[in-house]
């Protein structure tokens, strides 16, 4: 008799410790579920302030680019005209004619990076 009683004793402690066992098991995957999700929300965050980041960088760097592209073009112009007054200046101190029109007209050409005929 002493060993049945013993013996559901036993398997009374081993119920209450499986229980424990259990709910143990059950709060340590809500804990990790809740830490998924956290590692989850933190990680969307990041990707969205990354994106963020890049829509500034590429913004910035556009309007760098547009800069030097206008100063390019201001230069551009200058060098138009530095080469115009050059060519009159040169055409002012020579003798006229069809072959100092041609020697010029190669010679702006040559200052403007065009290749000659």
């Amino acid at each position: 008799m002493k060993k049945v009683d013993n013996q559901k004793t036993d398997d009374g402690v081993f119920d209450s410790i499986e229980e424990e066992m259990r709910l143990f098991q059950a709060e340590l995957e809500a804990e990790f579920e809740q830490k998924r999700q956290e590692c989850r929300l933190a990680r969307e965050e990041a990707l969205l302030r990354l994106s963020e980041m890049e829509r500034e960088t590429v913004k910035k760097v556009e309007g760098e680019w547009a800069e030097k592209e206008q100063q390019l073009a201001v230069l551009d112009g200058k060098l138009v005209e530095e080469a115009r007054e050059m060519r009159m200046i040169i055409a002012e101190k020579t003798l006229s004619g069809e072959e100092m029109e041609t020697l010029l007209n190669e010679a702006l050409l040559l200052v403007l990076g065009e290749e000659t005929a």
